[in-house]
């Protein structure tokens, strides 16, 4: 069956494979406003299209490109964030 609704991500499955150890399984924590950032790496807008918005990765030692995030993360949010903070659940 084809929807063409759907959208896939550029980067986000890349960040994703970065930190399951190989396992296929990672858990993220994604905040806005974080109490301790300095637990985190940051995720910074760059661009935004009418499709989803592309992120800078920063302060990631295991991760050093972009990564583009669809309208999901929109839905989710109510808008594509100008920053993102993400660390990983052990």
């Amino acid at each position: 069956m084809f929807h063409s609704n759907l959208e896939m991500v550029a980067g986000a499955d890349d960040l994703l494979e970065a930190f399951d150890n190989g396992n296929g399984y990672v858990r993220l924590e994604v905040a806005l406003d974080p109490v301790n950032k300095r637990d985190f790496f940051k995720m910074i807008k760059t661009n935004q299209t009418y499709l989803g918005a592309t992120y800078d990765v920063l302060y990631c030692d295991r991760y050093h490109k972009k990564a583009w995030l669809c309208n999901v993360g929109k839905f989710v949010m109510g808008k594509h964030p100008d920053a993102l903070f993400v660390r990983q659940i052990e």
